[in-house]
């Protein structure tokens, strides 16, 4: 059927001669259709993951359901007529078609495919530290192509923020603002129900240093020369100097948390 129509259902013991007169009404509506799924993979260690399915003719039924292959049958969170949650089942590696059934128990033509993988999605993120002022440009290195990049977001630690793809594989974000020194959680989250997607891994934030003066404050233009940087708040880690705005970079060495020194 092309739209959504009921009809009387009456049943007969006598080759159809006579039949009841119960009155029993029977729907027949337009068969789902599935255009797109959000994560289209799992963990196969990590059962219950959130994923959003996008189609059409979706129902707000009891029976609302997602059929992963021919085993598996998740209870479907109906959002509107074209989106629908449901939670993913344990599986082993590999991919399976997934579907969606508005009475959990016919089989529909329009299926896409569901991947169960070993690997997780986040691989590392560069830097993970930044000043407790924010606005740090994070990249993050994915093992698998990301689509649906908007539906995602960048969480640190209680905040969440927006994320841009640079690559399939490359993404970036900014870190907000946090008003003290501390490490908190970084994760992807997925909008719809803040599911996390992937490994966690610790941002540190760090009260920003502060440059008072620098001995000696100039040099000739050849050579080089050890130069003395005195300030606040410095702490060992990848350190950098940079002389000029588009100058070369240099390592530089962490003396004490009021000292450095640069080449």
């Amino acid at each position: 059927a092309s739209s959504i129509t009921y009809e009387v259902f009456e049943y007969s013991n006598n080759d159809g001669v006579d039949f009841t007169s119960e009155g029993r009404q029977f729907l027949f509506e337009p068969e789902s259709t599935i255009l797109s799924v959000f994560p289209s993979f799992a963990n196969v260690d990590s059962a219950s993951h959130p994923i959003t399915v996008v189609g059409k003719n979706f129902a707000n039924s009891r029976e609302l359901c997602c059929k992963f292959g021919v085993e598996f049958r998740r209870h479907a969170m109906f959002i509107s007529s074209t989106m629908v949650t449901c939670l993913s089942p344990h599986g082993k590696p590999g991919t399976m078609a997934l579907a969606v059934s508005n009475n959990c128990c016919d089989g529909t033509t329009s299926s896409i495919r569901f991947e169960f993988r070993t690997a997780s999605v986040l691989q590392s993120i560069l830097p993970s530290m930044g000043p407790s002022k924010g606005n740090t440009m994070i990249t993050i290195s994915t093992s698998n192509t990301i689509t649906h990049v908007s539906l995602l977001r960048c969480k640190f630690g209680e905040r969440d923020v927006a994320v841009s793809a640079l690559s399939a594989s490359l993404l970036a974000c900014r870190s907000p603002a946090l008003r003290k020194h501390a490490g908190v959680d970084f994760t992807l989250i997925h909008v719809d129900n803040n599911a996390i997607i992937g490994n966690i891994f610790e941002f540190q934030y760090y009260t920003e240093p502060v440059l008072n003066f620098l001995k000696p404050s100039a040099s000739p233009t050849s050579g080089s020369i050890v130069v003395s940087v005195i300030g606040t708040s410095f702490f060992a880690g990848n350190i950098k100097c940079k002389f000029g705005s588009v100058g070369s970079e240099s390592t530089g060495r962490y003396i004490s948390d009021t000292l450095i020194h640069c080449i």
